[in-house]
């Protein structure tokens, strides 16, 4: 019954699905456990397939996509930073660490062999 009506109002369910991690996100980008029927309807009416995009959800996905990035990036320098202390304790590995000259963050890399 629920499905058919979202297929009423123009709605695809699957795609609603899809986009559930989204639904219950966070102004922060942290995954709520609820959201209010009200915010759940205008979701859901916002991603109806006849619905032409408007410049708030370009700007939604801006967000989003800058959100997510700072995630994976902060992500990337916390394995990087365990990367290094696991490089500074096993020389003669192949590795080896060095700083990042604009950024200061400490990264990886392959050390280069001496024989040609």
């Amino acid at each position: 019954a629920s499905t058919r009506s979202l297929h009423e109002a123009g709605i695809d369910a699957s795609g609603l699905v899809d986009f559930a991690d989204m639904l219950f996100e966070d102004e922060d980008g942290s995954l709520g456990e609820t959201i209010s029927f009200p915010k759940f309807i205008g979701h859901c009416l916002e991603m109806r397939g006849s619905r032409a995009p408007a410049m708030k959800d370009m700007v939604n996905m801006r967000k989003y996509i800058r959100q997510t990035t700072q995630q994976m990036m902060s992500q990337l320098e916390e394995c990087n930073a365990r990367l290094a202390r696991i490089g500074a304790g096993s020389k003669g590995t192949g590795l080896r660490s060095r700083s990042h000259s604009s950024s200061g963050k400490t990264m990886i890399s392959r050390e280069e062999s001496s024989s040609s």
